[in-house]
């Protein structure tokens, strides 16, 4: 199992226990989160995976994960060419990231706010976001709408199997229930 921008490695050991992955590695930028996963138990590499190839021989992996890192970098194309490239025929690509054409975003567009997932500006907290959002910069420079996601995926010799919308925002108390009503009315795809 290789995790594309395990970060500190939580989510990924996890992941490797539950699956029993006989071998795990990480990939991050970040030296000090490497450092931490390393502590784990988890063969890490420092990798810029916008521009870099992954330090394993083709078909290599069963299983290669990437959780909330796609919405970090400018271009997916070495991301995905990297990815297809260590996975063994029959294996598994899983990634997670924010949805470009979330109904929340359209709702933000419609009312002129930016889309939280698309930050113009490492530097102003708040760059015209929905009042719901009250983090700073997060680093999200780019997203993708689901079909676009998909045409990626189909263009670099993906299967998509399975598509699984979810909300961060649903375990909010106080938008909880108004959220979920939302999502109903206003979500045909994930």
């Amino acid at each position: 199992m290789c995790d594309i921008g395990c970060g500190y490695g939580g989510l990924t050991k996890v992941v490797s226990e539950y699956l029993q992955a006989q071998e795990v590695y990480g990939i991050d930028i970040d030296e000090e989160r490497l450092q931490v996963v390393s502590q784990r138990g988890i063969k890490v590499f420092r990798v810029d995976i916008e521009y870099e190839k992954l330090p394993f021989p083709d078909e290599y992996f069963d299983l290669v994960t990437s959780f909330g890192v796609l919405e970090h970098l400018k271009h997916f194309d070495n991301f995905f060419t990297e990815s297809y490239r260590v996975l063994r025929k029959g294996g598994f690509l899983i990634i997670s990231m924010p949805n470009l054409g979330s109904w929340i975003n359209r709702i933000a567009l419609l009312l002129g706010f930016q889309p939280r997932d698309v930050e113009v500006s490492c530097r102003v907290r708040n760059q015209g976001f929905l009042p719901i959002y009250s983090e700073g910069y997060i680093g999200h420079v780019h997203s993708a709408t689901l079909r676009a996601m998909r045409k990626i995926l189909e263009f670099y010799n993906f299967q998509v199997v399975k598509v699984q919308g979810s909300s961060p925002y649903m375990e909010t108390k106080r938008l909880g229930i108004l959220l979920k009503m939302l999502d109903k009315i206003f979500s045909n795809e994930p």
